[in-house]
C-alpha cells in the first residue's frame, strides 16, 4: 500500500476526473479537515489492487466463464485471462464486503423490516424500479430515454472511476477506448494504454414518497452488519470493495443490492432481471452477456446500439415493484449458505435449489430472546444428529424442554426451511 498525502490524491483524481469528461469532484471540508496541517496524511490513500484472470470465477455458485466475454477481460480493452494492477483512491467511506463486522441480531433486524415492507404492501403500494449505467468516459447523449419512469423519485446509485491499468507482462490492448472528446486514449504514437472504464449509476422509483424511500434507506443500514460471506455473495462484483455515497448506506446502496443480487441470479434466490442496452430511439433493445460490471452487446448485435466494442453507452435493468424485490433480497440473505455448509452441500450431494441455511441464522430468524435462541440451537443440533423428539426431550430432561415444543419448533423449522432437517 502507497500512502500518499490529501492533497496529492485530489489532485490525481481531479486529474482523471478531467481526462474522462466526469464533473470536478466538489470540494469538501470538515471541522476535522480544517485542524490539519498541508500534506498531513489522512484516512485517503492511493492504493495498488490486483486482478487475477481466475479471481472473478473462484465462487461454487457462478459458472467458471462468467469474467471474459467476446476475449476481452471485464470493462477493460486487455485480452481475456490478463492479470493487472490498478491504483484505487480509497476514501474514508470505502466499504469492503470481506471486512464486515457482524452484528448477530440482523436476522431479527431483516424480520422487522420485512414485516414493514409487507405492510406497504397491504396497503396497495407498489413501487416499479430502474436502474441506469452511464459508461464513463461519457459520449453522445443519452440512449433510450426511460419515457415511462418521468415521474418519479432519483436516487444516486454506486459509481466506479475509470483506470489506467499495469498488466503484469508485456500486452497489447485490442483497441483503444475513446475519451469524452471522441480522442483515441493513447499514446502519441497511436498505441492504446491499457484502460478500464467506469461508470455512475441512477435508480428511477416510481410512486415512492420520501417516506417510503427510508424504509429502504432503513435497510441499508443492515448490509454494514451482515456476515462477511453473505456480503461477498451479494456484492460478488464488488470485492475489492467500492466508495458509499455522502449519506453511507442509503436507499440508493439498498436498491443496487436488489439488482446486483437479481442479475446473478443465484439458484437459492427467485430475484432475476436481466441487463439491456437501448438503441438511440430507445425502440430496440438488446439483452446484454457477461457476469462482470460491464457486460457486453454480443459481436453479432453491435450494429443495433451504440457501443464501443461491445461496451454500450447505457445499460439498463428494470424489477416490477421494488418492495417485492426487497423481500425477496431479505429471503436470499437468510438463505445464503456459510463456507462450511456448502462444502457440506458438496459432499453429500444436497441439491442446489434446496435453500441452505446455517442454525443461527434460522435461530435468528425465528427467535427473538436470546435464551430463546439458545434453546432452538441445542434442539437443531441433536436433530441434525438424527434424534427424535422424544429423544431430545429425554437428554434435556428438567431443562424445559417439553415434547410437545420441540416437535413445533420442529415442525416449523420444516416448514419455513424445507430441506434443512431430514424428515
Amino acid at each position: 500500500m502507497t500512502w500518499i498525502d490529501r492533497q496529492r490524491a485530489d489532485e490525481l483524481v481531479q486529474s482523471l476526473r478531467e481526462r474522462t469528461g466526469r464533473p470536478p469532484k466538489k470540494e469538501e471540508t470538515s471541522a476535522k479537515d480544517s485542524e490539519l496541517p498541508k500534506g498531513e496524511v489522512v484516512r485517503s490513500s492511493i492504493e495498488d489492487v490486483e486482478l487475477t484472470a481466475t479471481e472473478e470465477s473462484s465462487k461454487s455458485f457462478w459458472p467458471s466463464d462468467v469474467p471474459t466475454v467476446g476475449e476481452l477481460q471485464d470493462g477493460t480493452n486487455l485480452p481475456a485471462g490478463t492479470n493487472y494492477t490498478w491504483q484505487s483512491w480509497k476514501s474514508e467511506r470505502w466499504f469492503e464486503p470481506s471486512a464486515v463486522v457482524e452484528n448477530p441480531t440482523f436476522g431479527q433486524t431483516l424480520k422487522r423490516l420485512s414485516e414493514r415492507m409487507k405492510s406497504l404492501q397491504l396497503q396497495g403500494k407498489r413501487f416499479p424500479v430502474s436502474l441506469e449505467q452511464s459508461q464513463i468516459p461519457k459520449l453522445g447523449g443519452r440512449v433510450g430515454a426511460l419515457a415511462s419512469f418521468r415521474s418519479c423519485s432519483v436516487c444516486n446509485g454506486l459509481s466506479l472511476e475509470p483506470v489506467h491499468l499495469r498488466p503484469h507482462v508485456a500486452v497489447v490492448p485490442v483497441f483503444a477506448f475513446p475519451d469524452a472528446t471522441g480522442k483515441p486514449i493513447s499514446n502519441s504514437a497511436g498505441d492504446p494504454f491499457p484502460f478500464r472504464i467506469g461508470f455512475s449509476r441512477s435508480h428511477f422509483v416510481k410512486r415512492a414518497s420520501a417516506e417510503d424511500l427510508q424504509l429502504f434507506s432503513d435497510a441499508a443500514k443492515v448490509l454494514s452488519v451482515l456476515p462477511a460471506f453473505v456480503n461477498e455473495v451479494l456484492w460478488k462484483r464488488w470485492r475489492q470493495g467500492f466508495p458509499l455515497p455522502e449519506d453511507g448506506f442509503d436507499e440508493g446502496v439498498w436498491i443496487d443490492a436488489v439488482f446486483e443480487t437479481s442479475w446473478q441470479q443465484l439458484p437459492f434466490s427467485s430475484l432475476r432481471a436481466s441487463r439491456k442496452a437501448f438503441s438511440t430511439d430507445g425502440n430496440t433493445s438488446v439483452v446484454l452477456k457477461g457476469e462482470g460490471l460491464f457486460p457486453r452487446i454480443p459481436p453479432d448485435l453491435w450494429s443495433m446500439v451504440p457501443n464501443v466494442q461491445g461496451y454500450p453507452q447505457r445499460i439498463r435493468s428494470e424489477l416490477p415493484d421494488l418492495l417485492e424485490s426487497s423481500l425477496q433480497l431479505i429471503e436470499t440473505i437468510l438463505a445464503i449458505p456459510e463456507p462450511a455448509v456448502e462444502e457440506e452441500r458438496k459432499t453429500t450431494g444436497r441439491t442446489a435449489e434446496v435453500p441452505i441455511v446455517s442454525i443461527s441464522t434460522i435461530c435468528d430468524t425465528l427467535c427473538r430472546q436470546k435464551n430463546s435462541r439458545s434453546t432452538l440451537k441445542k434442539i437443531l443440533e441433536q436433530s441434525k444428529r438424527g434424534l427424535s423428539p422424544s429423544q431430545i426431550a429425554r437428554e434435556n430432561s428438567g431443562k424445559g424442554f417439553s415434547l410437545s415444543n420441540i416437535s413445533e419448533k420442529l415442525t416449523e423449522v420444516r416448514t419455513r426451511f424445507p430441506g434443512f432437517l431430514p424428515e
